[in-house]
């Protein structure tokens, strides 16, 4: 019997049956878990000894949607609006995944048509090395029709995403 507990989150038993005496396989899954999950998953149990073992838990998920709201959490469930929204809230080791669409003026940021991260102007910042930050379209645009595309469409500038001042930024599927 194994118990987790992540950051405020109740406790949960897990029982894992394993064949071979002193070999555990633990599978966890973080993908659902809250953006604002603790950074840290503890397991601890009697088999084969009692310790607690911590293992580093990196990166959250944000969600964009040209159907959501930049109150949301950024969730799934409840996606930003806004790609620029989604570039702030982004962290060393996060993820940002927009949805299929054609984000422009009011969709990559909600004044502009282009998102940007920039620190210089408050916008976005960068990665760490081992933990980047990473912009990726839903749907590859290589694998799918065009209706399921996410399209970044500038305002005219000449560019849709405007990165400055910033490194370890991977950007992932756009068109």
């Amino acid at each position: 019997m194994f118990r987790k507990r992540l950051g405020d989150y109740p406790t949960a038993a897990l029982t894992v049956v394993s064949r071979t005496p002193g070999i555990v396989i633990l599978f966890v899954l973080l993908a659902a878990l809250p953006a604002a999950a603790a950074s840290n998953l503890m397991i601890s149990g009697p088999a084969p000894q009692n310790r607690a073992n911590k293992i580093a838990v990196t990166g959250s998920t944000y969600y964009v949607s040209t159907s959501g709201s930049d109150t949301n959490p950024g969730t799934l469930a409840q996606p930003f609006r806004t790609i620029q929204r989604g570039i702030n809230a982004a962290q060393p080791g996060d993820t940002i995944v927009v949805k299929k669409g054609t984000y422009g003026p009011g969709l990559a940021r909600a004044t502009y048509g282009h998102a940007e991260f920039n620190p210089n102007t408050g916008n976005g910042r960068s990665g760490t090395v081992g933990a980047g930050i990473t912009l990726r379209a839903e749907n590859p645009a290589t694998e799918v029709p065009e209706s399921e595309r996410t399209i970044l469409v500038g305002d005219g500038s000449g560019f849709g995403l405007y990165l400055n001042g910033v490194s370890f930024i991977t950007i992932e599927g756009f068109e």
